[in-house]
């Protein structure tokens, strides 16, 4: 085992679970950038529930001006995921409902078999590569709407320096999603990486290209960082 590895990560952000990873060389390369769309302000209390399934989706909405100026503990949030809960509650929103699974179509079951947002106005906010359409099935009993605050676009800069670590062959490269995958293989060998994925919607898609992906076990960083450990110093 040659150490130190290099550790490549994709995200537009660079999570603070990694900086347990002290044995090893961290990167930052985004492969995509988030970008907040120009909504128009509205009334929160137009609407009884929001949904988040992202931590971007919880930032980006909770940073409008008329969001902050209006009273944000009125936001009823039901979300997926430990870790867009945290924030939402940070933020001062009241959790009506947190799904036990961080994957958004459980959440949705789990909404349709309780039934407790029947006739209710919900407000579901999204990014650009969200399917929505997912959300049709709640849309029988609930007046569901769909609000798009933020565009994902793939980075199609090549790094220099990122091709050099990849062509060295002791490194891992991360994935929360499968536009940063298929931004990374748009430009740089992919098969001379050990490659990690969060949530099993990545981890999918990156089979489907053709390649092997180990999948954190939650759909955390957390978790991939224990992935990471173990797999690392397994005897």
């Amino acid at each position: 085992m040659n150490f130190p590895k290099d550790i490549i990560l994709t995200n537009s952000v660079r999570p603070d679970a990694f900086d347990a990873l002290d044995s090893f060389k961290i990167h930052h390369f985004p492969m995509i950038n988030i970008k907040p769309k120009d909504i128009k302000a509205f009334n929160l209390s137009d609407y009884d529930y929001f949904i988040f399934t992202s931590q971007n989706s919880v930032e980006i909405f909770f940073d409008y001006p008329f969001v902050r100026v209006q009273y944000e503990k009125q936001i009823k949030a039901i979300c997926s995921g430990s870790k867009t809960e945290e924030k939402l509650r940070k933020l001062g929103a009241t959790i009506s409902f947190s799904s036990n699974s961080s994957y958004a179509l459980d959440m949705i079951d789990e909404l349709k078999e309780l039934k407790f947002i029947k006739n209710s106005k919900v407000l579901v906010i999204v990014g650009s590569l969200s399917d929505t359409s997912k959300y049709d099935e709640l849309k029988k009993y609930s007046r569901i709407s769909i609000l798009e605050i933020y565009k994902t676009e793939k980075n199609t800069y090549f790094n220099h320096h990122l091709d050099k670590i990849l062509k060295k062959g002791n490194s891992i490269s991360v994935f929360a999603s499968p536009s940063s995958f298929a931004a990374f293989t748009s430009i740089y060998n992919s098969f001379n990486t050990e490659i990690y994925s969060i949530g099993e919607t990545t981890s999918e898609y990156i089979k489907s290209q053709g390649f092997d992906v180990i999948t954190s076990k939650e759909q955390t960083f957390d978790s991939l960082v224990n992935e990471i450990i173990n797999n690392t110093y397994q005897l």
